[in-house]
């Protein structure tokens, strides 16, 4: 065997047992030392694939380089790494001058998630730049998630009266993250924040703490001038499935806008009871898709009749020899897909006896998947006289 082929042999067998090429690591971190910052700037990042313990000392070393960017970089490859070694260097970092690396060291503590940083990220919410701020936001909302957040949600809270909308926004979602009861009430309070893109996320974060007392703010916001605003009170209040939010969201369904309207429909398939499955099967002549495509999505219920299934059968009865009974029927037939419930075939025979030629394909479907005993004996009897499939 020649030299060359014994030495791919060597090298193929290495990394069959898993054998990194030695020097790989030895080489980026030569590189570190020597190499322009953009190269060393990448040379961190290539790290941050590593395990913290391999890599823990070149990380180290690009904590102190020279350069701005190349810091900033590592500080971002210690937190995904979760070098707890960093800790004191990027607490430090929080007093440093520069914006950026007081911010890249604020993210990078969050990561790590060490508990000793909370102070001193405590102290960084009231750092003269915005961004500094969002980012010990974000470092104490990820603190607060690895603790159970009892030492993040009053710094957090303080927050919400920042100047900045960007960092009231972010406090308002981190609050959310966190789900501690003590955000609702100042929440409640920034649902007329004067800027609308913190309402938005305020009206968004109420609807994840899901404690209905935000219901009466939530139907205030169904009336805020702005469109995304809007928006997100009217999906807080799906999410919150709180009943008294049916007629707020029915009045909204006339709003004219197509978004909002669609918003609005799919709220509305959130919410409880039998009398919101009657309220969508009601939009459906006017709003086919969205009203449809709420009521397929409702869950069914764990044993019993499907009240969706139930409720349009009758509808597709009462209606039938009128335009509205095949776009019931179409919906229950796709409902019934779901699951077959034979009790809804005594409503489709005898809508099928009153029904115009033209409105049979449809009502035919839905009984063919209805799972009724006479079902097969009517399809045949359709199908022979040709007024059916």
């Amino acid at each position: 065997m020649r030299r060359r082929d014994r030495a791919l042999l060597v090298i193929l067998a290495l990394t069959a047992f898993g054998f990194e090429w030695e020097g790989r690591l030895g080489r980026l971190e030569r590189e570190l030392a020597s190499a322009p910052p953009g190269r060393r700037q990448e040379v961190v990042r290539l790290l941050a694939a590593y395990p913290a313990a391999e890599v823990a000392d070149a990380l180290l070393q690009a904590l102190q380089d020279e350069d701005a960017g190349v810091r900033s970089a590592a500080a971002e490859a210690a937190g995904r790494v979760r070098l707890r070694q960093a800790v004191p260097a990027l607490l430090a970092w929080l007093a440093d001058p520069d914006a950026d690396g007081r911010a890249a060291a604020a993210r990078a503590l969050g990561r790590i998630a060490e508990a000793s940083a909370v102070p001193s990220l405590v102290r960084t919410l009231g750092d003269a730049d915005p961004l500094v701020r969002v980012a010990a936001v974000d470092a104490l909302e990820n603190l607060g998630r690895a603790s159970g957040g009892d030492e993040s949600v009053v710094p957090l809270l303080g927050r919400l009266e920042d100047d900045d909308p960007r960092v009231r926004s972010r406090a308002a979602r981190a609050l959310a993250s966190l789900g501690d009861p003590r955000a609702l009430v100042p929440l409640i309070g920034r649902g007329r924040d004067e800027a609308p893109e913190v309402r938005a996320v305020v009206y968004g974060a109420l609807g994840r703490l899901g404690d209905r007392r935000a219901t009466p703010a939530l139907v205030q916001g169904l009336r805020d001038g702005n469109e995304e605003a809007r928006l997100a009170a009217v999906g807080a209040l799906g999410r919150m499935a709180d009943p008294r939010a049916r007629e707020p969201l029915l009045e909204l369904v006339e709003d004219g806008d197509a978004r909002v309207v669609r918003a609005a429909i799919a709220a509305l398939g959130e919410l409880p009871g039998e009398t919101v499955v009657l309220a969508l099967i009601g939009l459906l002549p006017r709003h086919p898709i969205p009203a449809g495509d709420a009521l397929l999505q409702r869950p069914l219920p764990a044993s019993g009749d499907d009240p969706v299934a139930v409720l349009l059968a009758r509808r597709c009865r009462d209606l039938a020899g009128r335009n509205e009974a095949p776009m019931n029927a179409t919906v229950l037939a796709r409902r019934l897909l779901q699951r077959p419930q034979p009790s809804v075939g005594e409503d489709l025979r005898e809508a099928l006896r009153r029904a115009r030629p033209s409105e049979l394909p449809a009502l035919l479907s839905a009984l063919a998947r209805s799972g009724d005993e006479e079902a097969g004996v009517l399809l045949l009897a359709q199908r022979f006289e040709g007024r059916g499939l």
